[in-house]
Parts: structure tokens; sequence; C-alpha cells
């Protein structure tokens, strides 16, 4: 990976594709370096796409190129437990840039994983574009063999930021008012651009969208993260690699957390914020709980720096959080924006609960997306109380800030397994 330089801390650098092959494998990173102004250079979104797939083609992708096109943009936890599982994984990693981290002790499950690429998932996302199906896509990767799914609707919920994020972006990047435009019902955007915080009203006056009208967001894939979430210091890092993050399973408060910048396209730890989601499937969940977004202030605080004098509520540079709770099986058409009458100003927050049927994306298409998940909620408990196939990390399992390590130090990883595996080892940690 690049070193980036200070003049490169910036969204719409960090959005140009051969930046984004600097913070890929090398493959990407050399064609990028060496092939810019020739035919070789001319399109490195396409390259990247036609890698991914194991293709030249733009349309009629099978089940397997799904799978990886998906996996490139959410994280996918395939598990080795049956041999049709295993062919399949053997197929994503020889074909389709799926990366190999390592072997469990017992030999039986392969650990692979779609490691950060920003290059990889804007040729996903390319792929995505001519008569993709998101939910038939979705529905084809719950019946793929060894699927590790979450138990609340996790990777809806999150593939529907993706594309949000996707119909918003323009040059890299999108303004927090479109994403929100692109995520939610007309009426929806309507009721919340003009709203106020939920917490620090009282020393900000401005509605949702003069708060956020020079707020930029980037990400084009989600990674899993095992481990703590970041802190000041690292999260602003995620900007560069068009990154967001879905939390490890059963982080309190919140499933995923979503970068941005504050006030223009700097990227810096001052100037950078966040989204939070929290996603709830239980039918008993129809109106907003003012408990489900408190739960979120412990992680908030340590995102951000409990002791960070952007915390302190007397200061006018307050940092703007939106915190999200998309209730699954809410029968609520409309958003709330949570309205609290005595309340600690300790933050400057807006608290959104958002019914299933406030989405765009599920307006459009809402049998197709009530079919999707309907069918990740029944597949999540086939994995009940198995911690492997639940997508609980393993002891031995090594993570960077940006996901499991890929790359190079997959390759090097995949050398380890092969000469300890002919030494007759069976300890691989």
């Amino acid at each position: 990976m690049a070193r980036i330089q200070p003049d490169e801390m910036d969204l719409t650098l960090v959005g140009k594709p051969e930046f984004m092959c600097k913070q890929s494998r090398m493959l990407f990173r050399t064609r990028a370096e060496h092939g810019i102004n020739s035919d070789v250079g001319d399109d490195l979104v396409a390259f990247a796409r036609e890698k991914l797939v194991g293709a030249s083609n733009e349309t009629g992708y099978n089940e397997g190129q799904k799978l990886a096109i998906l996996a490139r943009r959410i994280p996918l936890d395939i598990r080795t437990n049956t041999s049709a599982a295993i062919q399949s994984i053997n197929r994503q990693i020889a074909q389709h840039m799926r990366v190999l981290y390592g072997i469990t002790d017992n030999n039986e499950t392969l650990l692979t994983g779609s490691p950060s690429e920003p290059i990889i998932s804007e040729g996903a996302k390319a792929a995505m574009r001519k008569d993709f199906s998101a939910t038939d896509a979705l529905f084809g990767v719950f019946s793929s063999p060894g699927i590790s799914v979450g138990e609340r609707g996790e990777m809806v919920a999150e593939l529907l930021m993706i594309l949000a994020s996707d119909a918003a972006t323009r040059s890299g990047k999108f303004s927090i008012p479109s994403f929100f435009e692109c995520l939610l019902t007309d009426i929806s955007w309507q009721k919340l651009k003009s709203s106020q915080a939920s917490r620090g009203r009282c020393f900000h006056t401005k509605n949702f969208q003069e708060t956020f009208e020079n707020s930029f967001g980037n990400f084009n894939h989600i990674i899993k993260i095992y481990g703590n979430v970041p802190g000041l210091k690292s999260w602003y890092r995620y900007l560069t690699r068009r990154v967001a993050i879905s939390s490890q399973f059963g982080q309190q408060g919140i499933d995923a957390a979503f970068p941005y910048t504050i006030d223009g396209t700097a990227i810096a730890p001052d100037n950078t914020s966040t989204m939070f989601l929290q996603t709830r499937s239980r039918v008993g969940m129809q109106k907003p709980s003012e408990k489900s977004f408190e739960d979120m202030d412990r992680i908030v605080h340590q995102m951000h720096g409990s002791g960070d004098t952007d915390l302190n509520p007397t200061q006018p540079g307050l940092k703007p959080v939106i915190r999200m709770i998309f209730s699954l099986k809410s029968h609520e058409k409309e958003v709330t924006v949570m309205e609290y009458g005595d309340y600690d100003n300790d933050m400057l927050a807006w608290d959104i609960y958002v019914p299933f049927s406030s989405l765009r994306a599920v307006q459009e298409n809402c049998h197709a997306w009530h079919s999707a998940l309907t069918m990740e909620l029944n597949a999540g408990r086939i994995f009940f109380g198995d911690k492997v196939r639940m997508g609980w990390p393993l002891q031995r399992r090594k993570a960077t800030i940006f996901g499991q390590i890929g790359g190079q130090w997959g390759s090097k990883r995949l050398g380890i397994v092969a000469r300890r595996r002919r030494k007759g080892r069976r300890n691989i940690g």
C-alpha cells in the first residue's frame, strides 16, 4: 500500500481510479503507475471489473460472479462446512480474487475474505450498473453453500446503504443531503431535511439540510472489523480507502459506521464525523426507542474522543453525528427524527428511526426486498449457536484496521500455510 502524501488527503483526489489502485494489490498499482496514457491504463475500473468477474461481459453474470460482486461491496462470510461450500470458495479464490487468510487447527475450515481494495470495489460497482438486480443477487448469496449471515438483517441494511451511495456519488464522493435523498422516500426525506437536531439543539439552530450541506461521504464498500471500533486518530483514514465498517458480531450499540467530512472535502481528524447504523428486526419494535439510541453513546464517545474539545457542548464546533436505527419489521411508512424534552446536550446528533418501508429502494421494489429480508432472517437461524458459522472471529485470526489481511500479506499467508502443511504440522495459527 502506497504512502499517502499530505496534499492527497482530499475526497476529490482519493476518488480517482489511479489513486484507488495505489490502495490495492500490486497488480492494480503497477497498472496505474505504468499504464496511464496508454491502452493498458485507459480504463482502470473496467479492468478491475473484468478481473473480479473473470470475464469481459458486462451483463448476464452467473451465481459465482454475483457472489464475487456483492462480496466486494458488503462483508460476506463463507464457511467451508460442506464439500459444496469448499468447491464454491475454491472457485472464488481461483477466479474471483478472494483471499485465503488461513486454515483452522483441524484443517476443516478455510478462512477467506475480501480485503479493502477500493479499485476492485469500484469495479464491482461498475458491474452492478447494467441489468443487475441487487435482490436477485442476494437471493443467490443466501442460497449459496456456507454463507454465514447475521440474525437481524444486517446484510440487507448494508446493501441498501451501498445502493444509496452509488446513486448519490458524483466524481468519487456524495453530499450527505444527496445521500439521504437517495436513501429515503420523498416524504421521509422532506421530513428529515427540515428537522432540528435530536440532541444539542439548544446551541445549534440549523436544520439537517443546512447543517450537512457542505458535508461529504465517499464509501463504495463495507468491511467487517474484528476488534474495537476505530478511535479519533485513525477513523479519518477510512475516507482515503472509501470504506465503511461493519462491527464485530455482538458489538454493543452499532452494527455499522460510515465516515464523512464535516465541512468541505479535506480529510483530517478534526473534519471527520460518523453515521452510525443499528439494525432491528423485532416485530415488537414498531415505534422508536430512546434507549436504543442511548446505547450508541459509548461508541460515539469512543470514536470521537470523550475528552476532545469537540465534545464540549459550549463549543460551537461540536461535531454533528447521525445515528440511525433501521427497524426492518416496523409497519410505519415514514422516518421519525427523535425529539427529547429534557436531555444533556453532550453531543450534536440527529437520531433517526428508519422503518423498512421508508427506504426508497424498498418502496420501488417492495416485494423483492421483503422477500430478501425474510430469507436472510430465516437463514440466520440455521447457524444459531455455532460461533464459527455466525461470524465470530477465531483467536488466531489476524486483522488490520482495514479488515482482514489481504493483498501481499494474503499471498505470504498462503505460502506459510503451504510450507507448514508440507511439514505435517496441524497448528497453522
